[in-house]
């Protein structure tokens, strides 16, 4: 996957590694789509997840440009959401067992 593990952030105009076999995926079907004629840059913030045993999380962005960040929820319940903002940009965000509208929020 190394091939493919290092682009060019254009989201947080950055060269970025990145080893997830999501961005894999991403990246291939950008690449696809290219070849068919659509040549449309690669616009893919970081983005990883875990589910281990019940504990699930989703991670989007990059923390480094952030000024401040709000808490949704209870960490100490495992069920919270961190979202990072750079002025009124978000940056990152951060879902634990959360309802599913933040998950999507955290996407968009």
């Amino acid at each position: 996957m190394g091939d493919v593990a290092c682009y060019v952030d254009l989201v947080f105009e950055t060269r970025r590694r990145f080893e997830h076999w999501g961005n894999a995926v991403a990246q291939g079907r950008l690449a696809a789509r290219n070849m068919l004629g659509e040549r449309q840059p690669f616009v893919h913030p970081p983005y990883f997840f875990s589910d281990v045993f019940d504990l699930s999380y989703e991670y989007w962005g990059e923390t480094n440009p952030a000024d401040h960040y709000v808490v949704r929820g209870n960490p100490l319940s495992g069920s919270f959401s961190v979202w990072w903002l750079n002025g009124d940009r978000l940056v990152a965000a951060f879902v634990m067992d959360r309802p599913d509208e933040e998950c999507q929020a955290a996407e968009q």
